[in-house]
């Protein structure tokens, strides 16, 4: 028998490259525990394993940036009998989700002791107000520029930028964030993906 984070240890990427995990280690001590699927020692226990695990991945040189998107509960129903009600997105609605829905409370409190006790120099989270989607987006992007930037600037990687390439760069994103607003309300969370 393995430990638990083995599978995990498998799925991490290679230096250089990138991986997106959802949920990943975290079910554990999410959807684990409020559906009683493991023990309450075990999940107790699995937030030291997490701590441990990202601090190990990050001396090796990784850089972990965490998510957590939350939506109100008002508007999570709302998103799924808008889907339910598109032949075309019913899909994406499962039985499965109506259940986590039905469980909302539990889960936020699940969350919030996850945040609390994972929450660590080397594995911040950032809480991502995921209502509209297009600020969500952006958010999760921005701070991965962010933090990716950090990391060659401490290893001394960073390409050096002038002060005019710098400008333009910043008057192209601010052009395309207006172009962006005005092509959309700003609820326009229910549209796509």
């Amino acid at each position: 028998m393995q430990p638990w984070l083995w599978r995990f240890w498998l799925k991490l990427p290679n230096y250089g490259e990138m991986a997106i995990f959802d949920r990943s280690w975290y079910g554990r001590v999410l959807v684990e525990r409020v559906e009683e699927l493991t023990p309450e020692r075990e999940w107790q226990k699995a937030y030291r394993d997490i701590v441990d695990f990202e601090r190990t991945v990050a001396d090796d040189g990784y850089v972990l940036v965490k998510f957590w998107l939350h939506i109100s509960k008002e508007k999570q129903l709302r998103r799924f009998e808008l889907l339910e009600k598109d032949p075309l997105k019913s899909w994406q609605v499962t039985e499965e989700d109506w259940d986590h829905h039905r469980r909302y409370n539990d889960n936020l409190i699940a969350v919030e002791e996850m945040l609390e006790r994972t929450d660590t120099e080397w594995g911040l989270w950032t809480i991502v107000e995921a209502t509209n989607r297009w600020w969500a987006r952006s958010k999760v992007i921005n701070t991965i520029i962010a933090a990716l930037g950090q990391r060659l600037e401490e290893v001394g990687a960073l390409p050096e930028i002038s002060e005019e390439d710098d400008e333009d760069f910043v008057e192209q994103a601010e052009l395309e964030a207006e172009a962006a607003e005005l092509a959309g309300s700003d609820d326009d969370d229910d549209q796509g993906g």
